[in-house]
């Protein structure tokens, strides 16, 4: 982020940060900066963060604005207020619930336009830190996915934790270990975890190793969104296979393989990981046809 943002929101360091990239408040110039109206849905981390940073976009006749841009404001501004709406299958915990803002003064220097040139200028500065050359189009998807492989994770644990103790029920097998159909679902679940990690590294290694080094290419782009979605699709057939080995008990109210399944089945089709879209990207740019995101760019 530019410096005077950076300098304005993290005076201790302890600062937390929650953010919606979705353009759908309006922001009207008026002298100084801007008035910001507008509701934010999927406004995970806002309960506990100090300040927020969400898409605008300009009043109709604005002129000398770019189409779309960002605010940073802290959550404690007068007109300011978060509505009570996630209630939901899995993921509960985020707290994603909708922010809304009430004709909201934002100083003009808290307002970033990510396709300004200017942002080359500080991207060069001494006090810039590897994560400020990060590409929002890699980091994002990156953001969501991790709960959802950590949750996989989980299951795959648990499940083969009971795989030499647990038996299977009405049919000849004293312990699910004496399966070898059980045996091969567990060694595919594994398989497909760890296929999904390997997709994560190499979308993850855009910004921590090219990023740092040159521009990031439009098929660099383009192809770890696609890391990020296809990884979704394996981490639900992760999944959903782990239950199959784990049986009805699973889905018990105590345990806690159903509510991994469905914090992944909730939080891998998070908008940003749309796997079939995602994949749908990765196809376009081979093609030579142009990005079917509305927040994706290939340059």
């Amino acid at each position: 982020m530019p410096p005077a943002i950076r300098d304005t929101i993290f005076v201790t360091g302890n600062e937390r940060v929650f953010g919606v990239t979705t353009p759908t408040g309006i922001a009207t110039p008026v002298d100084g900066g801007y008035r910001v109206s507008g509701q934010w849905g999927y406004a995970s981390g806002c309960l506990h963060a100090d300040w927020g940073v969400l898409g605008v976009r300009f009043a109709e006749g604005s002129e000398g604005t770019p189409k779309a841009a960002f605010i940073f404001f802290p959550l404690d501004a007068e007109g300011v207020s978060i509505i009570d709406t996630w209630y939901v299958a899995g993921v509960q915990g985020s707290g994603s619930n909708t922010v809304r803002l009430d004709d909201v003064f934002i100083p003009a220097h808290m307002i970033f336009d990510p396709t300004d040139e200017a942002r080359n200028d500080w991207l060069g500065a001494d006090l810039i830190e590897p994560r400020d050359r990060w590409i929002d189009e890699v980091l994002v998807p990156l953001g969501v996915i991790g709960p959802s492989i950590g949750a996989v994770e989980a299951m795959a644990d648990i499940v083969t934790a009971n795989i030499n103790r647990k038996n299977v029920t009405h049919w000849k097998y004293p312990m699910q270990s004496d399966s070898e159909v059980l045996l091969e679902q567990l060694g595919l679940a594994r398989m497909e975890v760890e296929a999904a990690w390997l997709h994560l590294g190499r979308a993850a290694a855009i910004n921590d190793v090219v990023a740092q080094e040159r521009a990031v290419t439009g098929h660099e782009k383009a192809r770890a969104q696609a890391d990020c979605g296809y990884a979704t699709i394996l981490m639900r057939s992760a999944a959903d296979r782990l239950m199959d080995i784990a049986g009805s008990s699973a889905f018990a109210s105590a345990s806690p393989l159903q509510r991994f399944w469905r914090d992944v089945s909730v939080g891998t089709r998070h908008a940003f990981l749309n796997a079939h879209a995602s994949l749908e990207l990765y196809g376009r740019i081979h093609a030579g046809k142009e990005s079917n995101n509305i927040q994706f760019n290939y340059a």
